[in-house]
């Protein structure tokens, strides 16, 4: 037994011990010999074809029935699962097999030959094939996504949404930002109470009670002063920033005091044994840390709120057509990057090594967080334009309202999650591991399916090769031979069946990676191996360092030996073992270009029952890398290099006296990576100690053969017969092993035809796992070095081993051996340096003395263009406070020092004092325009609306935050109800059909404009509009509605025109709402700004009026209060009634004027100013605003 071979006790389970001793007993072994295990490492396809020409060297030196157990990894797995399909049973003896595959005329070799391209075995076609396969997983994994984000959408504005329910029409938030950053507080205030806790824990109760109570006075103090200063802030005509500031000051320093009480009683809650604070202060403790992960979230939710709602905003306005001047401006700046990268590209591979410098990993794991955020935010945003539109006749369909569109959503979403979601295998149907599986079984696999195996084929398929597979090569037999891309029954077979060994066969032990980044012990991070070894056989199932369990779920009963080696293969996956990043893990993911799998867990310790939503709690891990590990109920399997390349790992837990590795992993500098990491791993988890031994010790007993032999320092790049490396294993019980690395390297005396290959090939034998695809040439060239390389390894060899570790001298490792070779530069390329380096110094010194000089530069024209702005200004103030001036009116003398004071501010960072100044500009200003439609009207608004914006160039951001805080859904769940509701609480507004829009069944005449809200005189425009305008003002105005009336009276519905509704005011109603009618989906908008709340009530009527145009109005801001919520300086001051619009709005805001001029010579006229484009916003947007009655003065 294989335990008195090496003197180690065997700790192998009784069932592999039975299984072993039959396999030794049907190959002719005698038990007294050693046990010799074979490691065929990962590589891909490179591995599997230098493995088979290994297999096949030992078959011809009648040595491989000799091993004991065959490990693979990946590739390795490729021949070994070939190899192990070879024995069948009593039908074919260990002997025959290793005369078949010794033979040079076999099928078996003339069929691997001619699968050399196993992906891709039908050329064109498998490539259609495998790309229309890969289209359908990508498309099915991004509306997976899609349900996901959809769900995610809708839970992160539902805070929104469900405060747009109390929000009538005219009304905003009354807080800034998004909901979810309020509920900030909530957390805030629990870490608060929880730290309070922390320091009374443990302490004497009656100081802790003062203490709590003391506190608890200050807060209340604090919070009086805070009320003061509020009230002080409120009634302030401008803002007083350090008022503002003790404001928010003591209501912070109120709350935190406040909260002491609440701590005390948590911590006498806690009070007990005082050994046991410590415990209690973790407790604590890890409360602080919920609660920061808590706030942490609500941040981003918050973030990911406003800012999808800005995209959707952006978004319509592209769809509007306003936003083609950006657009072209970022394709121009695209264009700009592609000629840059064009340019730059050569340099960068004239420099490849520093390129691979280059921390890629981390770049690529940067990039797919910053993918996953901007696909979360794409549907966010669409998810706001869609739920949250203003327009319930959404794309032409009538829709339900705002809450009914996100039940629908959300309800469709959720519900498909539910009924999907416990399918567990969808997910690996969406990945290529069934393309991958389903090449590898027709190719290595299906060798076991020759007419030995005909009675065990399924579903009546005849067997893919009609003789023995390890037969003669005759043209009779290849010609009958089913083609590579035909799939038959009996190409696969099931795992559990899979048992080489009870016909003389070696065990085969298949290694993958159970990925893990969350230990399953303690639920901590891992963050060096983040995976387990899992290695699958006859045996059943081993985890780590522990021997095989037979499987405890019914999952193991399905599973196929190809599965397993497409398991074992799976080198690229959203879990990669040490090499998963997050950010990687949803690129692979969201790509579809995916092969790792995911798996019920096998072991007896898995929970059974049913998984409702276990699919998408497998697709969140696997796109963020989160993998539970061992005791989860699901396995995210992938590449067994993953954990271990050489496939050694699974032989040291049975302590083998001899174990020979082929470690084929790609290695072009020979920096023995995988053996590397063998190493330490062998240290820390079987607590086995790896030597190697110096080949100057072993001519003495090897002879000649010693010249093969090397270490880690010596085998280097290049041409030598030194390619064997022996290694020393010393176990836990200090029995020892013996390692034999056989390294694919270039000989002295390889084929003719292998030498010119890699004369052509420079990286040969060492070539990129990437490449899958083996034409004949390369496919010759690695088989033909691994029967070369292999031929050492006869009987006497492998007895000899044990004894040459055991007498040989172990050596260390010279780490500067290991690192690439540097070759010495010449004297010319030593003076080139050095001259190098002096001038990138010199460059960096005076690189750096220019920013200095620049800087200065950039402070002192600062200083000097302040200088000039300031100059201007009272120039310019001194201009239009003038008698002259106010003689002459606007003229272009004016527009020209206030064009050169706006260049001036456009030059340097504009503060809120410089935007004051521009405002007390832009007020007297005013009432220098001439009437619309003179000359210069146009340039005269543009500099009011200039001066009055402060030097801003977009208004994009501040048109979608107004429309978020003034977005109502008038509380109706759907579209068209809750009307009589709204008019209660709002002035009478016309019948609305369910699409939002006035009903065009009845003909809905013109409410009267108000009389007290919008006072004013008459709009002297055109000819044509003054006499409209005139006409209008000669209503009686006695029938005109109190406003404070008509916000308390419910709206009657309009079926016939009331007395106020002349024929003039029906007249301007209607050229109104003609000229409010847009094109596009969007309608116009009209924003409300006032100057004090007292303004706000009677402004309803106003805008239910407006609502009856068709145009919607979201809310009503009080700029004076925004002003010092925000701690800017008084807004922007207009002594009339303003419409401010852009050029695709000017005929709806000057019918818009003159519908709401309203009647009575004692008042303001309604005006009409056009935005400057140098301000961007919608085109769809208008404004209103309001002047404080304190403010109001006549037309000029």
């Amino acid at each position: 037994m294989m335990a008195s071979d090496n003197g180690a006790k065997d700790s192998r389970v009784p069932h592999e011990i039975d299984v072993y001793n039959k396999r030794r007993e049907r190959a002719g072994i005698d038990r007294h010999e050693p046990a010799i295990g074979l490691a065929l490492s990962g590589g891909g396809i490179r591995s599997a074809t230098f493995c088979l020409g290994i297999l096949r060297a030992m078959a011809k030196n009648k040595v491989l029935h000799r091993i004991d157990y065959l490990s693979t990894v990946s590739g390795g797995g490729y021949i070994g699962a070939s190899l192990g399909r070879l024995f069948k049973d009593k039908a074919r003896t260990p002997r025959e097999v290793e005369q078949g595959l010794a033979s040079d005329h076999s099928l078996l070799l003339w069929w691997l030959r001619n699968n050399g391209r196993y992906l891709t075995p039908a050329g064109a076609n498998d490539v259609i094939m495998a790309v229309a396969g890969q289209v359908r997983s990508f498309l099915v994994t991004q509306f997976e996504v899609l349900m996901l984000a959809l769900v995610l959408a809708c839970i992160v504005t539902f805070p929104h949404l469900l405060a747009s329910l109390w929000l009538s029409p005219g009304q905003t938030l009354f807080f800034a930002g998004s909901p979810w950053w309020w509920l900030l507080l909530l957390p805030a205030a629990l870490a608060l109470t929880a730290a309070y806790a922390y320091w009374f824990l443990g302490r004497n109760r009656l100081p802790d009670l003062l203490t709590a109570l003391l506190a608890a006075i200050v807060g209340i103090y604090a919070m009086h002063v805070a009320m003061a200063a509020f009230a002080a802030t409120d009634d302030a005509v401008s803002n007083d920033s350090v008022i503002t500031v003790l404001a928010y000051f003591a209501t912070v320093l109120a709350i935190g005091f406040l909260l002491s009480p609440l701590g005390w009683i948590w911590a006498r809650f806690m009070m007990g044994r005082p050994e046991n604070d410590d415990k209690r202060r973790l407790m604590l403790t890890h409360v602080l840390s919920h609660c920061l992960r808590a706030s942490l979230a609500l941040a981003l939710l918050g973030a990911m709120d406003l800012f999808s709602w800005y995209l959707g905003y952006l978004f319509m306005s592209v769809l509007s057509g306003q936003l083609s001047f950006q657009l072209g401006v970022s394709f121009s700046v695209v264009t700009l990057v592609v000629v840059v990268a064009r340019n730059a590209l050569p340099i960068v591979q004239a420099n490849m090594a520093a390129a691979k410098r280059l921390p890629l990993t981390q770049i690529a794991n940067i990039l797919g967080l910053l993918l996953i955020m901007f696909i979360a935010l794409l549907w966010l945003a669409l998810v706001q334009v869609f739920v949250l539109s203003k327009n319930d006749n959404f794309a032409g369909t009538p829709l339900p309202g705002a809450l009914g569109r996100w039940l629908c959503v959300f309800g469709a979403a959720a519900v498909f999650l539910l009924i999907n979601g416990s399918v567990l295998q969808q997910l690996n149907r969406s990945s290529l591991h069934f393309f991958y599986r389903s090449r590898l079984a027709r190719a290595y696999v299906s060798v076991g399916n020759d007419e030995l195996h005909s009675g065990d084929a399924h579903g009546g398929d005849k067997p893919r090769f009609p003789a023995s597979v390890l037969a003669k090569r005759r043209r009779d037999i290849t010609d009958a031979t089913a083609q590579v891309a035909d799939l038959l029954n009996g190409d696969d077979v099931a795992m559990k069946d899979y048992q080489p060994a009870t016909s003389g066969g070696p065990i085969h032990l298949i290694n993958c990676c159970i990925n893990q980044t969350e230990d399953d012990r303690t639920g901590n991070y891992n963050a060096d191996r983040k995976g387990v070894n899992l290695t699958v056989s006859a045996l059943g199932v081993e985890t780590g360092t522990h021997g095989p369990v037979q499987p405890g779920h019914a999952a193991w009963e399905k599973t196929t030996l190809a599965e397993w080696i497409a398991i074992s293969g799976a080198a690229v996956g959203s879990g990669m073992g040490s090499l998963t990043k997050p950010g990687m893990a949803a690129m692979i993911f969201l790509s579809g270009l995916r092969l790792g799998y995911w798996q019920h867990n096998l072991t007896k310790q898995a929970s059974a029952g049913f998984h409702l939503l276990q699919k998408y709690q497998a697709m969140c891990g696997e796109m963020f890398a989160r993998f539970p590990g061992l005791r989860a109920p699901r396995w995210y399997l992938s590449d067994g290099g993953h954990f271990d390349n050489t496939g050694v790992y699974a032989l040291l837990k049975r302590k083998l006296p001899v174990i020979i590795l082929a470690d084929c992993g790609a290695d072009p500098d020979y920096a023995f990576g995988d053996v590397e990491n063998l190493i330490r791993k062998a240290r820390i988890d079987h607590d086995a100690i790896i030597r190697f031994i110096d080949p100057e010790s072993l001519p003495p007993l090897a002879g000649g053969l010693s010249a093969f032999f090397g270490t880690p320092d010596s085998i280097q790049p290049g041409t030598s017969n030194e390619y064997l490396l022996l290694a020393q294993i010393t176990y836990s019980d200090d029995c020892t092993g013996a390692l034999l690395i056989i390294k694919p390297r270039r000989t002295e005396d390889m084929p003719l035809d292998v030498a010119g290959y890699a004369a052509r090939n420079a990286s040969f034998p060492q070539q990129s796992t990437a490449n899958q695809f083996f034409s004949e040439e390369e496919w010759e060239s690695y088989c033909n070095l691994g029967l070369t390389l292999g031929r050492v390894l006869t009987t006497k060899f492998l007895h000899d081993l044990h004894p040459w570790i055991n007498t040989g001298t172990t050596i260390g490792t010279n780490n500067a051996t290991l690192t690439p070779p540097i070759t010495r530069m010449t004297r010319n390329q030593r003076i080139a340096t050095t001259l190098g380096t002096s001038i990138g110094i010199g460059a960096i010194l005076t690189g750096l003395l220019a920013g200095w000089q620049a800087w200065n530069t950039r402070q002192d024209k600062d200083s000097q263009q302040l200088s000039a702005f300031a100059t201007e200004a009272r120039t310019i103030l001194a201009d239009i406070s003038s008698p002259e001036r106010q003689h002459k009116g606007f003229d272009q003398a004016l527009d020209a020092k206030i064009d050169l004071l706006n260049s001036i501010a456009h030059t340097f960072p504009v503060n809120s004092d410089q935007q004051q100044v521009m405002q007390d500009i832009a007020e007297p200003l005013q009432n220098l325009c001439p009437p619309y439609g003179q000359a210069l009207f146009n340039r005269c608004a543009a500099d009011v609306v200039t001066l009055n914006a402060g030097a801003r160039s977009s208004m994009h951001w501040d048109e979608a935050m107004a429309s978020y805080s003034g977005f109502a859904t008038n509380a109706p769940l759907l579209a068209g109800e809750g009307q009589q509701a709204l008019a209660t609480t709002s002035a009478a507004t016309p019948k609305e059909n369910s699409a939002g829009t006035p009903s065009t069944s009845m003909p809905s005449p013109p409410p009267p404009p108000p009389s007290s809200v919008l006072p004013s005189e008459p709009v002297v425009v055109t000819a044509q509009r003054q006499s409209e305008a005139n006409a209008v003002a000669a209503a009686p105005e006695h029938y005109m509605p109190n406003p404070a009336s008509v916000v308390t009276q419910a709206a009657p519905t309009r079926q016939s025109l009331p007395p106020s509704a002349t024929p003039q005011n029906k007249s301007a109603f209607d050229r109104a709402k003609a000229a409010c009618v847009t094109k596009s989906s969007q309608s116009f908008v009209l924003y409300t700004q006032i100057y004090d709340e007292a303004q706000r009530a009677p402004l309803s009527a106003v805008l239910t009026d407006i609502r009856s145009l068709g145009i919607a109005t979201p809310g009503v801001e009080n700029v004076t209060v925004t002003a010092k919520r925000n701690g800017n300086n008084s807004p922007a001051r207009w002594n009339q009634p303003t419409i401010l619009y852009r050029a695709e709005g000017q005929d709806c805001a000057q019918a818009l004027a003159i519908y709401l001029t309203p009647f009575g010579s004692a008042r303001q006229a309604v005006r009409a100013f056009p935005l400057p484009r140098a301000l961007n916003g919608a085109a769809n947007i208008l404004e209103l605003w309001i002047p404080n009655p304190s403010d109001a003065t006549g037309t000029k």
